[in-house]
């Protein structure tokens, strides 16, 4: 019996031993293997672009309202008054919401 039992103190002895020494050995194992491969980026976004006729509304809306903007409230006669009204009311209230969208998009 006592054969039994210094025989399996003996086994788990070793056992535990394996153990220790084998713990480092799979922390270096881990360290040396290769790293895993990153996937490539995606490829860039195609470029995006506005339409011709959006800009061509943006940019008559922009003309519109600088070149209203540019009207001196200093009216030195009837004349002078009638000028800047002609300038206000040259474009087509339509056109004019239409292009202030646009500008407002652009």
């Amino acid at each position: 019996m006592l054969k039994l039992k210094s025989a399996r103190t003996f086994l788990l002895l070793s056992v535990a031993g394996l153990a220790v020494l084998a713990a480092p050995a799979q922390g270096d194992a881990r360290a040396r293997r290769d790293p895993v491969a990153e996937a490539p980026p995606p490829p860039p976004a195609p470029p995006a672009g506005l339409s011709d006729r959006l800009l061509g509304d943006a940019a008559a809306y922009q003309a519109y309202i600088e070149r209203v903007g540019a009207t001196s409230p200093a009216f030195g006669n009837g004349a002078a008054v009638a000028d800047a009204l002609k300038t206000s009311a040259a474009f087509e209230p339509r056109a004019l919401v239409k292009g202030a969208i646009a500008y407002g998009a652009v």
